[in-house]
């Protein structure tokens, strides 16, 4: 919220939509790593996570609430030079349920 002020004094601050769906996910996954938080020119939150191997995991939750952008970098095994990226569009709610089939949960968990 400082931040936000001091870039823009007119600025409202944090999203409310996007604190409440920030507030909403990171209750149900008490387990997570503390992540890099960032906020948006929008003043939405956004969220990242680095893990070994150029692995990445950000999320950037909407104002509406319930919807957030995701997106995952992981190495590509048959291919040492080249990375792997999965993005898309989920309610928080089942968020980590969308991105479970790539193994994000190892490492952005303690």
């Amino acid at each position: 919220f400082n931040d936000a002020k001091e870039e823009d004094s007119t600025s409202l601050g944090i999203a409310v939509g996007s604190l409440r769906n920030f507030y909403n996910f990171i209750h149900l996954h008490i387990n997570l790593k503390y992540p890099n938080i960032s906020l948006t020119p929008d003043d939405n939150i956004y969220i990242s996570w680095r893990g070994e191997h150029n692995r990445v995991f950000s999320v950037l939750f909407l104002p509406n609430g319930e919807d957030a952008r995701f997106v995952i970098f992981k190495p590509n095994n048959r291919h040492p030079k080249r990375q792997i990226r999965i993005s898309g569009t989920a309610t928080t709610d089942i968020l980590i349920e969308t991105v479970d089939p790539y193994n994000v949960l190892d490492w952005i968990s303690e």
